[in-house]
């Protein structure tokens, strides 16, 4: 697959792969772009779950990749799963790398390790 990608990008064996790198802005409408992720899971957030997911997006820092499309990508997914009558569930990650550690620390306590 590797060796595919590189033909597809036009990448010699050995070459870097720093010239393909693109970097990616922060969403400005982070909300606005999360309902829209959110309706077309037929799934809406109450005004206190839309303020954790807004709190998150305030606190990123520079580097951690929170309000790039990733971020909110699963973001959607996770709190496409709360229920209105719970509220906030837990506390959403400001980082990738945190919703992706928490993702997996819920599926173990959820199913063991």
């Amino acid at each position: 697959c590797l060796s595919q990608l590189r033909k597809a990008l036009g990448l010699a064996d050995g070459a870097s792969e720093s010239s393909c790198i693109v970097e990616v802005e922060t969403i400005s409408e982070h909300i606005w772009v999360l309902t829209r992720l959110l309706k077309l899971q037929g799934r809406a957030l109450t005004p206190e779950q839309d303020a954790a997911v807004d709190k998150a997006f305030r606190e990123r820092g520079e580097d951690d990749g929170a309000g790039t499309p990733l971020w909110l990508t699963i973001v959607a997914q996770i709190v496409g799963q709360w229920t209105s009558y719970e509220g906030v569930k837990f506390g959403i990650s400001p980082s990738v790398q945190g919703l992706i550690v928490e993702l997996f620390e819920r599926l173990e306590a959820t199913h063991g390790k």
